[in-house]
């Protein structure tokens, strides 16, 4: 539609604009943490090491305290580079709808994660298991590491179709951005990527093009509400279903989190799924 381009374009318009004014990250970061601490806000570090020491560290002891504390603080996760990180990621700008005076009023900010930490994405596995050995029971490498071997060995295959074995001596740098000759820059794969709206789950099962069309369906924590019994008739013969638990939600009890996987099972039930492994609240899936 006319309007969703519209909207993408206003969008794509707001990541290229310079000027940091328009996106102050920091200000915004530092209101966000005082509206959600409230009255732990001078207090703010010592609720960072609870966090971290309480409820993440048995999770995901890869990720260091101290790079943890500080992207808690600052919202900068990842420094791979000496200098300083002042340009803010526009991608993580978003619109939400508040209410100012009784009046529904559009404001742009961060409304992400400030608790849980970006380093689950990438930072916690590894196929490199050098990147998770321990010496004196503490960790020689840290989050940052296994991300940076992660997400470089995902572009590697991207490109080249080919397994990354890592590199050593490897020095990240920034080039100028030049456009390619080559249109197939990527390694040439059977595959289509179809980006829908967040809200076209409920649609899918009516259309016939979808009909037993998917051999895998990831539910992530927040989107699961979409697996209803309608969902089945996505679902290829002998589809695999995965649905991400609330493990690595910090800011949930355990009862709570036992009782999500409870109630996921069940709508994966009634949905005509069947348990390939007994799951608990300790499993990430």
């Amino acid at each position: 539609r006319s309007s969703d381009l519209d909207f993408l374009e206003g969008v794509f318009k707001f990541w290229k604009r310079s000027d940091p004014a328009k996106f102050d990250v920091s200000t915004l970061w530092d209101q966000r943490l005082r509206y959600l601490l409230k009255a732990r806000y001078d207090a703010r570090l010592g609720v960072f090491d609870w966090d971290y020491s309480m409820k993440l560290q048995d999770k995901a002891s890869v990720i260091h305290s101290k790079q943890y504390k500080h992207w808690r603080e600052t919202g900068i996760a990842f420094e791979k580079r000496e200098g300083g990180y002042e340009l803010p990621n526009r991608t993580l700008a978003s619109g939400l709808i508040l209410k100012k005076t009784g009046e529904s009023v559009l404001r742009r900010g961060y409304w992400g994660d400030m608790i849980n930490s970006p380093y689950l994405g990438f930072g916690i596995e590894t196929e490199n298991e050098d990147l998770l050995k321990k010496a004196n029971n503490v960790h020689t490498r840290t989050a940052c590491d296994v991300a940076e071997y992660n997400v470089t060995s995902h572009v590697h295959e991207l490109l080249t179709g080919t397994k990354y074995e890592g590199a050593s001596g490897t020095i990240i740098e920034e080039v100028p951005e030049e456009k390619s000759s080559d249109p197939h820059y990527l390694h040439p794969v059977d595959a289509t990527v179809v980006f829908l709206p967040s809200n076209s789950a409920a649609g899918l099962p009516a259309k016939e093009k979808y009909a037993k069309l998917f051999d895998v369906v990831y539910f992530s924590n927040s989107m699961v509400h979409h697996l209803t019994p309608d969902m089945q008739a996505v679902f290829a013969d002998n589809a695999t279903v995965v649905l991400e638990t609330t493990k690595f939600m910090l800011d949930l009890r355990p009862e709570q989190s036992e009782e999500f996987v409870k109630k996921i099972i069940g709508m994966a039930t009634a949905a005509g799924c069947k348990p390939s492994k007994p799951c608990g609240y300790d499993n990430a899936h």
